[in-house]
């Protein structure tokens, strides 16, 4: 969580964050990628934002695709690992892992801009 938060302000965020890990299984989200979807999410794979906070986060908050909570089998962990790589050193897995709004971005410098 330090590096997280250290990570936020260094990206000019105002706020201190509790780290939130996406469950592995959320990573099938960008593995269905493919370049022809661009910036886009892939369709029916749930690529969705954290659930809302009435209060400050009506819409939900962005979700960064950087660790994975529920990797407790080494075998299953290195296969998603694995899957993950041989995907991503074809050029089909997003070098953009923040989703919001069924959208993909780099950074919070281009997420800012666009919302």
């Amino acid at each position: 969580e330090d590096m997280l938060n250290v990570a936020a302000w260094e990206d000019k965020v105002t706020k201190q964050w509790c780290k939130f890990d996406n469950d592995r299984t959320e990573f099938e989200e960008l593995v269905k990628w493919d370049p022809s979807m661009g910036s886009k999410c892939p369709p029916g794979t749930g690529c969705s934002n954290i659930m809302a906070d009435v209060r400050f986060y009506p819409k939900g908050a962005a979700k960064a695709h950087f660790t994975a909570h529920n990797a407790k089998d080494p075998k299953e962990t290195a296969r998603w690992i694995d899957r993950i790589n041989a995907r991503y050193k074809k050029g089909l897995y997003p070098t953009k892992v923040i989703v919001y709004q069924g959208r993909l971005f780099s950074d919070g410098e281009e997420l800012r801009k666009e919302f």
